[in-house]
C-alpha cells in the first residue's frame, strides 16, 4: 500500500487535518503539523516528538499544504498521489479556486516570448474548464506532492519551514527539470480558499 505523509501548517488551524484526513482513506496516511521549523506527527494527544530528518517520515509520497484550505474535492489526495507516482513526474499540484469558484492558480506555462502565464487564472471553474493533466513550467506553493526520491534530491527537510515552502518548491522544480521529469497539474485535485 502507498504511504502518504501530509504536512499542514499550524497557522492554518486545526481544521486542515480534519479536512484532509478522510481524503486519505485509500492510503496509509499520516498527518504532520509544521510550526515554524518544527515538524510533529499529529496524534490524539498532540504530544509527538519533533521530526528532524526524512528518515523519521516513513512515506512514499509527501503532500505539502501551504494555504488555509476550506474545502477539497473528494479526489483531491487520490489525484495528487496518482500523478506523483508516475515515473515521469517530479512534482504535482492541482487547481486552487476561491469561494466564488474563480480559478486562482492552475500552473504556469511559458509563452513563445519567454514570459510565463497562468492561462486559466480568473476564469470560472466548472468541471471541464481544464481538460486533462498538463505539464507546466511552474506551480505555486499552495499545495504540491512529491515522491520521497525527489524530496531527498532537493535536500530533504533541510529547508522545510512554514515560511520557506516556496523555497522548497523551487528546489523541487529545479531537481525535477535537471532529471528531465515533469511538473504536472491535475484538474482532479481541487482546493478552495476564502477570497
Amino acid at each position: 500500500m502507498t504511504t502518504v505523509a501530509i504536512v499542514v501548517r499550524a497557522q492554518d488551524g486545526v481544521f486542515q487535518p480534519m479536512l484532509l484526513a478522510p481524503l486519505g482513506a485509500r492510503y496509509a496516511t499520516t498527518l504532520y503539523r509544521l510550526t515554524g521549523c518544527v515538524l510533529r506527527k499529529i496524534t490524539p494527544d498532540g504530544m509527538a516528538p519533533c521530526i528532524s530528518s526524512l528518515s523519521d517520515l516513513p512515506a512514499d509520497i509527501f503532500v505539502f499544504v501551504n494555504v488555509p484550505i476550506e474545502t477539497a474535492n473528494h479526489m483531491f489526495l487520490e489525484a495528487l498521489v496518482e500523478q506523483t507516482m508516475r515515473q515521469d513526474c517530479g512534482v504535482a499540484s492541482g487547481i486552487l479556486i476561491d469561494d466564488k469558484r474563480l480559478i486562482l492558480h492552475s500552473g504556469w506555462e511559458t509563452n513563445p516570448d519567454g514570459t510565463s502565464m497562468d492561462r486559466y487564472a480568473g476564469r470560472a471553474f466548472e468541471p471541464m474548464t481544464i481538460h486533462g493533466i498538463r505539464s507546466v513550467t511552474g506551480i505555486s506553493p499552495h499545495f504540491f506532492a512529491v515522491r520521497r526520491a525527489q524530496l531527498l534530491a532537493a535536500g530533504g527537510l533541510a529547508v522545510l519551514s512554514s515560511d520557506r515552502m516556496p523555497e522548497l518548491l523551487r528546489r523541487l522544480v529545479d531537481v525535477t527539470r535537471a532529471a528531465g521529469l515533469k511538473v504536472l497539474v491535475t484538474p482532479y485535485a481541487v482546493a478552495t480558499v476564502a477570497s
